[in-house]
């Protein structure tokens, strides 16, 4: 699928990275009253463009750590970082 395609809910939703994100998204579409659904199908292709647009780093990184076993971004990482950022996505995803 190309960058000029139109979107839809179904490419927004394999946009998504993750299952639960997913989920989330077609759980919101189903619920959201139908006046409300453009703005939040708008927000949404927002943050698709945004995942979308960041890949190729993405993947330049996850082969870096695949030859050096090495983040260059991060010297560690631990659970409590993960939890937080996990929890500020549920946040701002609750907020929008």
């Amino acid at each position: 699928m190309s960058n000029s395609d139109p979107w839809t809910v179904d490419r927004i939703a394999h946009a998504l990275p993750h299952p639960d994100a997913r989920h989330e998204f077609l759980r919101l579409v189903h619920l959201t009253p139908i006046g409300d659904l453009p703005g939040l199908l708008a927000r949404y292709v927002q943050t698709a463009e945004t995942l979308l647009a960041g890949l190729p780093h993405a993947r330049a990184l996850a082969a870096q750590v695949a030859a050096t076993g090495n983040d260059p971004e991060f010297d560690e990482v631990d659970q409590e970082t993960v939890l937080k950022w996990i929890s500020r996505g549920r946040a701002q995803s609750s907020a929008a």
